[in-house]
């Protein structure tokens, strides 16, 4: 099933990287995020707690245009217009430089993290 792009990427759910203001998840405040921030360090604290070494799985880094939708109902307006739920404001011209600014502020501000894990859902042919 089709996943509408949910949290691809997923940084805007944790937090606003500076230089890229209108990327962001439709309808999600700055307290929303401080809170989901808090909530997956919390998280990777309990694991480490217990012995536990957290890795966190990044299934996409991408911009709507047209190539990704289907799953989440509303969405059929996404990119012309912000969406609950959704991430918008990338596009073809600032998708790397994004990745590359939010990833250098994820290692920042999740400092306990034991490894990333990138991934796709792409399949060939």
């Amino acid at each position: 099933m089709k996943n509408g792009g949910f949290m691809a990427p997923c940084y805007p759910y944790f937090f606003d990287v500076e230089g890229f203001p209108n990327v962001r998840m439709g309808g999600l405040t700055r307290e929303q995020q401080q809170h989901n921030l808090l909530a997956l360090n919390r998280l990777i604290q309990m694991a480490h707690d217990r012995g536990i070494k957290f890795t966190a799985g990044i299934k996409d880094h991408i911009y709507r245009g047209g190539v990704q939708g289907g799953g989440i109902p509303g969405t059929e307006g996404a990119p012309a217009q912000p969406t609950p739920s959704v991430v918008w404001g990338l596009d073809s011209e600032n998708l790397i430089p994004y990745t590359k600014a939010a990833l250098a502020k994820l290692v920042k501000v999740v400092p306990n993290l034991d490894g990333i894990r990138f991934s796709s859902m792409m399949r060939p042919g």
